[in-house]
């Protein structure tokens, strides 16, 4: 080999060593940039979203035996939310001529729930021990998680919203700038411990908001890819950025399988909301309505007489005694949402009508 050569050699390992040091020095840098703009990104929805109501109407697609997509569902939600307390309103239909059910409305606060399906059944109130998980219960999504998760509109209330930012078990984070529909962005690339990778594309002109992220699974020929597109909007009232449209879709081996589609119909934010919007009265019930309470112990039978909740008189379980046994009896836990698929259902679970004509008569007897 010549003197040349052996110049040249040393000099392109010189120069590889280089670079290899600039790229180890640089990840720590560039992991603190991901994680910095990750934690504006959750600040922005999670301190800047303090009271507010959204309606939206979402489709969801599935994919056919032929591969084409086929709407199947749509659902209107009604969402009115302050601090740690929730209202959800939701009514579906079958795609393409089915009629819209009744309004599902579940409340939920840091100390009770209110159930009300909306059909010949009681609305159910009973204690919540956590706001979080009575939420999951319930299957009701917060409207700040609205388009910070790969996840569909059925899938966030059990989702940790901005699951894809600032997770722990990540390596080879890198920050890139990038141009979406001409949105500067920042590009944040990772990859998952578990396997797999993720991105996530935050603008920082639109409040530090997630515009995008996507993440990527399974072998390179046969990727399953989950990723979420939020067009943003700023709404003049409470002035934030938020989605007016929202499309979330998984992907097999190149083609969808299944996509939701969000719009946003209506949303305004920060402004004070009417004092009745969680409670029992701000519901509209009809009089005579049943109610069973077991908030602050053994479930009690009530009615709504149009103004506020009443006791059952002797006379009044009488002539009610048939609607009395259809009642069922209250599990410990909270009863399941009212809607499990496409349609709403009832809610509140009939575990035991003997136990609860017993428990009426002897009550019932006391009061005669």
């Amino acid at each position: 080999m010549s003197r040349t050569s052996i110049f040249y050699h040393w000099a392109g390992l010189a120069v590889m060593s280089v670079f290899s040091m600039a790229q180890v020095m640089a990840a720590p840098e560039q992991a603190s940039q991901a994680s910095q703009l990750e934690k504006h990104c959750l600040e922005y929805r999670r301190q800047e979203f303090r009271t507010g109501q959204v309606t939206l109407v979402y489709v969801t697609e599935k994919a056919e035996p032929s591969g084409e997509l086929q709407a199947r569902s749509e659902f209107e939600c009604r969402l009115f939310f302050q601090k740690d307390q929730l209202r959800f309103g939701r009514r579906g239909r079958r795609l393409p001529n089915g009629n819209w059910g009744d309004v599902d409305w579940t409340i939920i606060t840091t100390d009770k729930y209110i159930s009300d399906p909306k059909r010949d059944i009681a609305v159910v109130i009973g204690p919540t021990s956590d706001f979080e998980s009575a939420r999951e219960h319930f299957q009701a999504f917060h409207p700040a998680a609205l388009g910070m998760s790969v996840n569909g509109p059925s899938g966030l209330a059990q989702d940790q919203m901005g699951r894809l930012l600032n997770r722990t078990d990540r390596v080879a984070v890198s920050v890139e700038e990038d141009v979406l529909d001409r949105l500067p962005t920042s590009r944040i690339d990772y990859d998952l411990e578990g396997g797999g990778t993720a991105s996530v594309w935050i603008a920082a002109e639109r409040g530090y908001s997630l515009v995008k992220a996507q993440e990527r699974r399974g072998p390179p020929d046969h990727p399953i890819v989950a990723e979420v597109e939020s067009k943003l909007i700023r709404y003049p009232t409470g002035e934030l950025w938020y989605p007016e449209e929202t499309i979330t879709q998984l992907s097999v081996a190149g083609k969808i399988v299944q996509r939701h589609s969000v719009h946003v119909t209506e949303a305004t934010f920060n402004i004070p909301l009417d004092s009745k919007t969680f409670r029992l009265d701000g519901l509209n019930l009809v009089p005579g309505r049943w109610i069973i309470d077991h908030s602050e112990g053994p479930a009690r039978g009530l009615q709504w007489d149009g103004e506020k909740v009443v006791g059952i008189t002797a006379e009044r379980m009488r002539r009610d005694e048939e609607a009395a046994k259809t009642l069922g009896s209250i599990a410990k836990s909270p009863p399941q949402p009212a809607w499990k698929s496409w349609l709403l259902y009832a809610n509140a679970a009939v575990l035991g009508v003997a136990a609860v004509v017993l428990a009426w008569r002897g009550l019932r007897r006391r009061l005669d």
